[in-house]
């Protein structure tokens, strides 16, 4: 399987759940960005499971709702923050960092 992590974070993720014996479950990615581009989660979507997808750029949500949508009921997107607080900030959206039409990898 073709490796989406940044770095061998997708083997040790795998590895897990194959040595408890998991097929399948549900998983929630906080910061997902477009749910492909350096995730740890995708490869359990490959491999049937679940999850909850969270996104506070508005540009890399657009690009994970337009893959997911909520029409699947094994996944669901929401274009928010987390934070301790309950309320309205600024958020800084960083723009490219790959160069390969990413968004907002490095935003705050």
């Amino acid at each position: 399987m073709e490796n989406y992590s940044q770095s061998t974070e997708q083997g040790i993720i795998l590895s897990f759940f194959e040595s408890i014996g998991m097929k399948e479950g549900n998983f929630l990615d906080i910061g997902a960005n477009d749910s492909i581009t350096l995730s740890n989660t995708w490869a359990l979507r490959l491999l049937g499971w679940g999850g909850i997808y969270v996104e506070p750029n508005t540009k890399a949500f657009a690009s994970t709702f337009a893959k997911l949508g909520n029409e699947n009921p094994k996944f669901w997107c929401f274009n928010v923050a987390i934070d301790n607080y309950n309320g309205k900030a600024i958020f800084h959206e960083s723009g490219t960092h790959l160069g390969n039409g990413d968004t907002g990898l490095l935003s705050t």
